[in-house]
This record gives C-alpha cells, structure tokens and sequence, in this order.
C-alpha cells in the first residue's frame, strides 16, 4: 500500500507530486501517480503544440514548483538554454519552452518516475482498511491510504451537435490526438471559435501553408489579459464567494466570472494584422449547421454560406463534471456530497470530499472559485491540502 494516489499527470497532477515530495517529504516510492499518458503533462504538452503556442497568458510566478519565484530564478540560471526571452511584459508571462523545461526539470529532481503509473482509471472503492483502491484498465489494482483527484477536462472536447470530427473528412477538433500540424494544411482552412485557441490555430494557419483562412468566432471578439479578473486569486472576490453557501449560486458566478472565449490583447492585434493583410477573415456570426460533398460548407446565423477544405474547431472542452463515469458509482457507494450540477461540495479546509479523498482542478471549483481549473488553482489547492497534513522527513 501506498501513502499517497494522485489521479491525473496534467499541471495539477504534476503541481500535487511537487508539493508533495518537497512540502511533506513524502518519498517517490510512497507515491501512486496515474495518468494515461506515457510521461506527465503528455496532454498539456500535445495541446500547446497543436495550436503554436509560444507564451503563457499566466504571469511567471504560477508554474508547478512550490515556491513564487523558483521559475523566475531558474530562468535566470538556464538562460542560455532558451532560443528566446523567458518572460515578457509587466506581467513576466513566460514562454512555453521555458515553462516547459521548469516543469521537466522540476519534476525529474523529484525521480517522477518512481511514481509513475501508465493507466486509465476504470473503478475507485474505499476499502474496509480505511484506504483506498483504485483499478486500472490494465487489471492493476493500487491500494492507497489516501487519493488526490487531479482529473482535467481534456477526456471531453465541446463538439457541435452537427459535427462529427473526422480524419478523412478533414474536421478536427484542434486537441483531439487526431489533429495534424496546423501550418501543414493547405487550401482553405476556417476556424470555429473566437477565444485565445481560436486566434492561435488561425494564426497558426494563416503564417503556413493555408490558401486563406476564415474565423467564424461566433461573437464579437473580447479582449481580456486573464481567463478571470485577478481579484479572484485573493479576498477581493473569494471573500463573498466563500460566504456564499448556495452552491447554485457559487455555479452562477463561477459561469459569469470566466472570461471564457476571451483572448489578450496581444492576440487581438496580430489578429486584426491578418485580417488588414487579406490572409484572415473574421466572421462574427455563429455557425448553425455544416455539411460535406468536396468541401465544408458552413451555414451561418445570417443566412450566409462558408466554403472551407478543412474546418478546425477551437470550441473548447464540455463543463460537465470529468471522470463520472468510475466517480458516480463512488458517489453512490460512499454518499459522497454533490451540488445540484453534480460537482463535489468539499471541506473547505483541506478539500477533501470523504476522509482520505481529496480533489482540486475542475473537481475544486465550487470551493476554490474560477481560477480552479489554471495554473494558480493548482497551487491553490496543493497547499491547501498539503498544510492539512504532517510534514514528514526530508524527500530523498
């Protein structure tokens, strides 16, 4: 039996396997960590790729590391390992590749892969020891004294009703594991969705071998630095969220609090450059129904028509609750607390959903508010739960 089972390899996975090596000392080899990539942050990695990002829109002092300005400190000492400046702006927004190669770094100082897992979680039980174990897809079962849920949204992309993504028929939803190089593509190429992923595919688009491209953002375009206002990493706004206890009303304001299909202005900019240019065209009407002979053909809100050989959707993921499949039947066993939209009412100390089980990302939100499901939530919630338990001996 293991101490510790975390759920999940993505930037939340990763953050609690950090803090737990380096706030409690808990040993690689006392620790579970499942995911069903074949290293951590796989997922983050594959996504960021798909689209060519090249910086973060989170400031350099959210990353994986326990303490606010390790990044900073080593980008400062590994300089010249970066093909470009590691941060930028009075935010110091970092660039992918230096966030990236933190995060190894980080991680391998901490031997991850003692810990490793490669699995798809099929079934999580309390066991009468007071403990825990979970099976895996492979028939490998793990006993744990106590379980991080670290689970994202990526397993559930948002698809349109009247779309079916494709390989053969040239629609990909842009983090599918389907999606082929962006700049590759040839012909016309249109983008559905008008946030930050909708500006970086199209971009991405426009600068490679795309005969022309289309954004059909579906709205105006929204300008904002952030995925939330900043006043929601500290009392600002957390204070009336946390008197709040009707957790209908906490779901209404995390929904209104997001600045979801939102983009910095920075993309805004290079975006309206590309439309002056002639190599982008923005269309702000929303796309109710697509069809298929040669080519995509879009019908918009207006009554227009779009013409496109390949149709990216930069549509998000789905807001329903991650891992219900094998969590529902926990619930049910174990009388597990839930809010009418089926998301986990947790302690609010330590965020733990029964004793030993604890939840943080998306899982989280209904207690940590709407930077739940970034970089900062996953810190947020690895020193929450980590001040709830005893510090052990030094990791090794």
């Amino acid at each position: 039996m293991v101490e510790w089972l975390i759920i999940g390899g993505g930037i939340h996975g990763s953050t609690m396997f950090t803090h737990l090596r380096k706030m409690l000392g808990v040993k690689a080899s006392q620790i579970a960590w499942v995911d069903p990539a074949e290293e951590p942050l796989a997922v983050w990695k594959r996504c960021t790729s798909a689209v060519h990002m090249t910086d973060l829109r989170s400031p350099g002092v959210h990353h994986i590391d326990t303490t606010p300005f390790s990044f900073i400190h080593y980008a400062k000492e590994n300089r010249h390992l970066f093909e470009r400046a590691p941060f930028s702006g009075h935010y110091k927004h970092p660039s992918l590749e230096a966030f990236d190669m933190h995060a190894d770094a980080t991680l391998e100082d901490l031997n991850w892969r003692e810990s490793w897992v490669q699995g798809n979680v099929v079934k999580l039980q309390r066991t009468s020891e007071n403990g825990w174990f979970v099976l895996l897809n492979s028939k490998h079962g793990i006993h744990a004294r106590q379980v991080i849920l670290a689970i994202g949204a990526s397993e559930a992309p948002n698809i349109p009703n009247f779309l079916k993504p494709d390989r053969a028929s040239g629609c990909y939803h842009v983090f599918s594991q389907e999606m082929p190089s962006i700049p590759k593509l040839t012909g016309q190429v249109a983008v559905i969705g008008g946030g930050i992923t909708g500006a970086q595919a199209a971009l991405a688009a426009s600068q490679g071998s795309a005969a022309h491209v289309t954004l059909a953002s579906g709205k105006d375009l929204q300008i904002q630095r952030f995925d939330s206002d900043p006043g929601w990493l500290g009392p600002k706004y957390m204070k009336a969220f946390n008197k709040e206890k009707d957790t209908t009303v906490r779901r209404d304001i995390l929904t209104k609090a997001r600045h979801r299909g939102s983009m910095p202005r920075k993309f805004y900019q290079m975006l309206k450059q590309h439309i002056k240019d002639g190599r982008i065209t923005l269309s702000e009407q929303r796309v109710t129904n697509a069809s298929q002979t040669q080519s995509w053909q879009l019908e918009l809100a207006d009554g227009e028509a779009l013409e496109a050989d390949h149709l990216l959707l930069a549509t998000g993921f789905q807001q329903k609750m991650p891992g219900k499949s094998w969590l529902q039947p926990l619930i049910d066993d174990c009388d597990l607390s839930t809010a009418p939209c089926g998301y986990p009412i947790v302690d609010s100390e330590n965020l733990a959903w029964h004793q030993g089980l604890y939840v943080m990302g998306p899982l989280a939100e209904l207690e940590l508010g709407p930077v739940s499901r970034n970089i900062a939530g996953a810190q947020r919630a690895a020193r929450r739960i980590c001040a709830s338990q005893p510090a052990l001996v030094h990791a090794e």
